[in-house]
C-alpha cells in the first residue's frame, strides 16, 4: 500500500511539473510572437526622395571570369562634359562642380580556410583623386572622391591589382555627390 501511495504521489508531481513547464513554454513563445511583432521597422527612417538618380557605365578591362594573382583589372568611369545621365528623366544633366565619392570592394564570397583576411588587392589610384584602402573581416576596399576640380570631364581609371587565390565579389559603387561649393549632399545618387 505504501509503494502505491508514493508511486501515485510521484505521478501527481510529474503531471503538475508537466503542466507548469507546458505553461512557462507557452508564455515565452506568446512573448517573443508578440516581440517580433511590434519592434519590427519601428524606427527606420524612410528612404529620402533624390531629386536625382544618376546611373553610369563603368568599363572593366579586361572584362573575363577568372583572373590570376597579380593581375591588374582595370576599372573607369568617364562622364564627358560633366552631364550626368538621370534615370528619373531620361535624359543627361549637366552637373558642375561635383564631389563623387566613391567605394571599390573586393569580397571574398566564399569562405576558404586558406585565404586569410586580407589585404585580397592593392589599388593604382590617378593622381588628382583622393584615395585610401582598408582590409576588415573578408573585405578589401578602396575609397576614392574626385571631381571638384576645373577639368571638363569626371574620369577616373583604378586598377585594381589581384594579391590572392580565392573566389572574389569586385563592385565599384557611389552613394554620395557633394556640391563643391555648398559642400552639401544634392539629394542626389550615383549607381
Amino acid at each position: 500500500m505504501q509503494k502505491k501511495y508514493i508511486s501515485n504521489l510521484r505521478l501527481h508531481v510529474l503531471t503538475a511539473l508537466m503542466k507548469q513547464n507546458t505553461t512557462i513554454i507557452s508564455f515565452f513563445i506568446l512573448l517573443g510572437i508578440i516581440s517580433l511583432k511590434t519592434q519590427c521597422n519601428r524606427n527606420v527612417p524612410p528612404s529620402p526622395d533624390y531629386k536625382y538618380s544618376f546611373s553610369e557605365e563603368v568599363t572593366v578591362t579586361p572584362y573575363q571570369l577568372d583572373y590570376n594573382t597579380g593581375d591588374t583589372i582595370w576599372m573607369k568611369l568617364n562622364i564627358p562634359g560633366k552631364k550626368l545621365y538621370d534615370s528619373k528623366t531620361n535624359s543627361r544633366i549637366y552637373f558642375d562642380s561635383a564631389g563623387i565619392s566613391m567605394t571599390i570592394p573586393i569580397t571574398l564570397l566564399f569562405n576558404n580556410p586558406y585565404v586569410g583576411d586580407g589585404p585580397f588587392a592593392s589599388f593604382v589610384f590617378p593622381n588628382g583623386v583622393s584615395a585610401y584602402t582598408t582590409s576588415y573581416s573578408g573585405v578589401t576596399a578602396a575609397y576614392i572622391t574626385l571631381g571638384c576640380t576645373h577639368t571638363n570631364n569626371y574620369v577616373i581609371d583604378v586598377g585594381v591589382v589581384l594579391l590572392q587565390k580565392g573566389v572574389f565579389g569586385i563592385g565599384l559603387y557611389s552613394n554620395d555627390i557633394q556640391n563643391c561649393s555648398s559642400g552639401y549632399a544634392s539629394y542626389a545618387r550615383l549607381s
